[in-house]
């Protein structure tokens, strides 16, 4: 049987990968390394398969196979490069959402790939706007993307049927528009939203949920210890787990190294899991092959 596993992106190198065990509370281990240097990237993840998306300086994508410690292996190329952006996917299908170009220009496209395969990515719609610092959460029939920065700071959700394609389609609001480079999370029946900030304010503690099937507005569901940028988002089927950022500010200020987690289906405050080996900085890719698409 496969561990039930997450790999993180690490910060200090820019090419390590880390692994985390999601059935036993721990630290994160040694993994492999991404083929190229990565900033603010993001990833998806099937049973077998993480993918990484590269930065907004390259278009390249890779993958690792969760069973084999190792390096990545290349993929394919996004049409579109950028960082900041959200993914989600279901167990077929990841889809990149939004982000920032290397000419500094916010983007609503939406990108998908079929991860049990080789190749470039398509198109598959948009968002209702171009936004950078959006997080997606995925069931196995939706995608949701939430928050983010033009300026305006977004407030409002949207979401995508994944096995098809099309633009984005209005799912309701989070409490706050103090979503920027949030961590976000899943099972099959709930997403999560954490953390995060303004692209020019201190980090949050607030964790808010949704019912991915229906639609509305976001609900509190607790608060994070440390309030943070840009940690990172993943999950099991039973757990959310929220790693890294930096605080009291995105640029500068201390990086947080701990991985904290909550129980997706009740809800509550976090509690620590274990600790990255290295500390986290904003808006690093992380997968698992226990996701609430799979």
């Amino acid at each position: 049987q496969i561990l039930e596993r997450a790999l993180i992106q690490q910060e200090g190198s820019s090419y390590a990968v880390s692994s985390l065990n999601l059935k036993s509370t721990g630290n994160a281990a040694t993994f492999g390394n991404l083929t190229n240097s990565a900033s603010s990237s993001s990833a998806v993840g099937s049973a077998t398969r993480a993918v990484f998306s590269n930065d907004n300086a390259s278009n390249q994508m890779v993958y690792f196979t969760f069973a084999t410690l190792g390096n990545s292996i290349n993929f394919g190329t996004v049409a579109t490069p950028v960082l900041y952006n959200a993914a989600g996917n279901s167990s077929t299908r990841g889809l990149w959402l939004g982000g920032w170009n290397v000419s500094n220009v916010n983007q609503s496209v939406i990108e998908y790939i079929t991860i049990a395969s080789l190749g470039n990515s398509s198109s598959f719609g948009n968002l209702s706007a171009a936004k950078r610092g959006v997080s997606g959460c995925s069931s196995q029939t939706r995608v949701c993307s939430a928050g983010g920065y033009g300026p305006p700071a977004y407030q409002n959700i949207e979401y995508v049927t994944t096995a098809t394609t099309g633009s984005a389609s209005n799912f309701g609001n989070l409490t706050t528009t103090n979503f920027y480079i949030a961590a976000a999370f899943s099972s099959n029946t709930r997403g999560i939203w954490a953390s995060g900030g303004l692209s020019t304010g201190a980090g949050q503690t607030i964790i808010e949920y949704i019912t991915i099937a229906s639609t509305g507005n976001a609900v509190s569901f607790g608060s994070l210890a440390q309030g943070r940028n840009g940690p990172s988002g993943f999950s099991s089927a039973t757990y959310g787990y929220i790693s890294g950022g930096n605080y009291p500010v995105p640029m500068g200020g201390s990086n947080y190294n701990k991985i904290d987690y909550v129980t997706i289906a009740s809800t509550g405050n976090s509690a620590e899991w274990g600790s990255l080996q290295q500390n986290g900085n904003q808006h690093m890719g992380a997968a698992s092959n226990c996701n609430g698409g799979i």
